[in-house]
């Protein structure tokens, strides 16, 4: 996935739980076991889908309620240590070369949130992001694991959004297809609708918007403007005059869009 993406969610990013944390922080600097169980059982929990919405490492950082760049270092070492230890031609890694990694690692994962590091280390491990033939290091973290997962994660993100497409455009659909009731009021509603909010783009035209007894020269000037909308604005729009019951308005967006198809 591109930073570019990342970045753009990094603000609606959710807190996802820091018991873990907590209990990680509990272990003595020295207890590297005790700390390594806590992020093993925190690996277990650890769902891709919901790996989108948490708070990222840049973020993560900056908080108030975050971590420190030395913690979130050691979190990141132990993970580092754990996966070494799965591997015969890396099993010894030193702390040194686990504090090294751990540097590189949040540098290139800071758009990512620390639950996709376990994540990648995880299915790294499992042989789920390539065949590192029984080693690891700065090349199979960077060159295998991490293309890998951020691969997958991309696919996840495109699924994601897909799935928000059609449930925005099953929600239009259905509001469009919903009963249209007559009322004599119409125009004064669909008036009022657009001066107590934002006037929308399709009337940014030298004309003002009318008052209510220009309604004829509106639906005139309104014939004029349909052209230059988007099918986006459009659909918009009908939702709008329809919800006004501004059934006349409604019909001219209705007929434009249909003459696009």
């Amino acid at each position: 996935m591109s930073n570019e993406i990342i970045k753009k969610k990094s603000d609606n990013a959710i807190v996802t739980s820091t018991h873990w944390q907590t209990d990680f922080f509990s272990k003595s600097i020295d207890d590297v076991n005790g700390r390594s169980m806590v992020i093993l059982e925190k690996e277990s929990s650890i769902v891709l889908e919901e790996t989108i919405e948490c708070r990222k490492l840049n973020s993560l950082l900056r908080a108030d309620d975050g971590l420190s760049k030395k913690q979130v270092l050691q979190i990141l070492q132990i993970a580092i240590l754990n996966t070494a230890r799965s591997f015969k031609y890396s099993e010894n890694m030193t702390f040194m070369q686990s504090s090294v990694l751990a540097e590189d690692l949040l540098d290139k994962m800071k758009y990512e949130s620390l639950e996709d590091v376990l994540l990648m280390l995880k299915m790294g491990r499992r042989g789920e992001l390539g065949s590192n033939k029984g080693r690891f290091d700065s090349d199979v973290l960077f060159t295998l694991f991490l293309p890998a997962y951020n691969e997958i994660k991309s696919l996840q993100w495109d699924e994601k959004i897909r799935l928000e497409k059609l449930e925005r455009e099953k929600k239009e659909k259905e509001d469009l297809a919903a009963p249209r009731d007559s009322n004599t009021d119409y125009v004064d509603q669909l008036h009022k609708a657009w001066k107590d909010s934002q006037k929308p783009k399709v009337l940014t035209t030298k004309s003002s918007v009318p008052e209510n007894n220009d309604h004829v020269q509106f639906m005139f000037n309104l014939r004029m403007i349909v052209s230059s909308m988007t099918n986006s604005q459009l659909r918009t729009e009908m939702i709008r005059a329809k919800n006004n019951k501004a059934f006349d308005a409604y019909e001219i967006y209705e007929l434009e869009l249909n003459s696009r198809k």
